[in-house]
This record gives structure tokens, sequence and C-alpha cells, in this order.
């Protein structure tokens, strides 16, 4: 879920959990899964209202750039994009005021994915009140069949530390993904966010980086080496195969033509 207006969006402990969803997506289509994954974003709420009144733009008009910007950073960190991204301004009921943030959430994730679903994901901060409201309004309203739950599996990965400490502009300790971009790849940065285990805080400390870049290097040269090893043995056996037809030609032009064939002869 992203909120269309919150700066904090670009600062890099907010891109632990899009990375980590982004690894589950791909570890269950590896293992042949067919994967259907919707992230909604909340383009409306008081917070946006007031900040769209105070600029004097259109919703969409502000809204769309902090939208364009996740876009580039889940790029920069290589994730593939979600198959459908609802916009909260999409799925509001016609009448006075406007749903709160929980019902909105249910009411796309249930009109893409249907009233029962396999995977929820977020971060920890979640759990409550968001999600235990999401469940509660959505099986309270008897939507999912009965004995079905509205999620068979939650995920909620765990906060992510910068040099021990939350992150804090005060401290200074306030890295966004542009920042680090500025001297690290996307690949380095996603692979120092999933250093430790989802459920484990993470401290992210500056000095991890180089260590990243040195891993991935590594990696990078064993596969190299192994590509080359295996191109190898793919013409070794090319050869091999070309030898074999070569030599089942020779035989039979030798038995169409009645040739003699040599014997072995003995001293």
């Amino acid at each position: 879920m992203l909120r269309a207006d919150d700066l904090r969006f670009r600062a890099i402990a907010n891109w632990r959990t899009f990375v980590f969803a982004d690894l589950v997506r791909r570890y269950l289509e590896f293992k042949g899964f067919a994967v259907l994954r919707v992230m909604n974003i909340t383009d409306v709420e008081d917070k946006i209202i007031q900040r769209v009144r105070e600029t004097k733009t259109s919703l969409r008009e502000f809204t769309g750039k902090y939208e364009a910007a996740f876009l580039d950073g889940l790029k920069t960190l290589a994730c593939l994009l979600p198959h459908h991204l609802p916009r909260a301004t999409a799925h509001i009921p016609d009448g006075e005021g406007r749903p709160g943030w929980h019902v909105e959430c249910s009411a796309m994730s249930m009109k893409l994915l249907g009233a029962s679903f396999d995977i929820h994901l977020g971060g920890e901060d979640l759990i409550f009140p968001h999600h235990e409201d999401e469940i509660a309004q959505s099986e309270g309203a008897g939507v999912p069949s009965s004995g079905k739950p509205f999620v068979k599996y939650w995920l909620h990965g765990a906060h992510l530390l910068v040099e021990g400490k939350k992150m804090s502009k005060s401290l200074g300790n306030f890295f966004t993904l542009c920042d680090l971009a500025k001297g690290f790849t996307g690949r380095e940065i996603r692979y120092l966010l999933l250093k430790s285990h989802y459920r484990e805080s993470l401290n992210f400390a500056m000095e991890g980086l180089p260590g990243a870049r040195t891993t991935l290097a590594r990696l990078q040269w064993k596969k190299e080496k192994d590509l080359r090893r295996l191109q190898g043995k793919q013409i070794q056996l090319c050869f091999t195969v070309r030898n074999a037809r070569l030599y089942s030609f020779r035989v039979a032009d030798e038995k169409t033509m009645k040739l003699p064939t040599p014997r072995a002869t003995t001293q």
C-alpha cells in the first residue's frame, strides 16, 4: 500500500517492505505458482486534501508526481511492478462523506482478488489497527464464503533501523533511496535490505553497502565462471553429437556402396 502524498515513501526504511514483497512474488513464481499481485494506492485522505488546497492543484496532479516517483524507485530496486495498482479514488461509493482507510483497502483487494485470497503483506506497524480492522469488517460483513477467511496468510515485515536507531531527521540518520543511489546501485541496496529474515529488525548501516557490493561482485564472478564452464560443456557436447552423426553417415554410406570394411589382424 502506498500513500500518495508522503515523502517518507522515499526513505530507505519504507522500501524494505516493498522489496520483501517482490521477493515473495519472485519465489512463488519460481516454484510454479501463478501470482496475481495487487498494491493499492491511497490517493485521498485528510492530509492529501489539505495539501491539495494549499498548493491549489488538482488531486490527480498532486498525487501523480509521488506515484511516478515511487514507481521509479521500484524499478531502481529491480522490483517487478504489481499487476494492478488500484487507486482509492476509483473505488469510493457515491454518497456523503468518504470511507476510511480500512474500508477502502478491503474494497480494492476483494474486488480484484475475490472475497477470500491467499496472502496479505505489509509492515508490522499495520497489524493494529489496520489489518485487524480489515479482517473484522470483511468477515463481519459476511462477504467471504462460509468457513473461508478474508486472508489465509499474513506476512508482516519487521522495522528497519538505521545505525541501530529508528530513522529520524533529528538524529541525522534519515536517508532516502535517491541519497543512496548516488553512490550505490539499486541492486546493492536491494541486497542489503534483504540481508536478514523479514520478521527480524534490520539494522541498515552505511558501512554495509560496500560489503554488499563486494558480495555481489563475487556472486557475479561465480555466475560468469559457471556459465563459461557450462558453455564449454555444451560446445563439447555439440562436437560429440556432430562426430557421432558423421560416423553414422559414413557407416550408412559404406553399406550402401558395399565397400569392404576393415578387419582386425594379428601378427
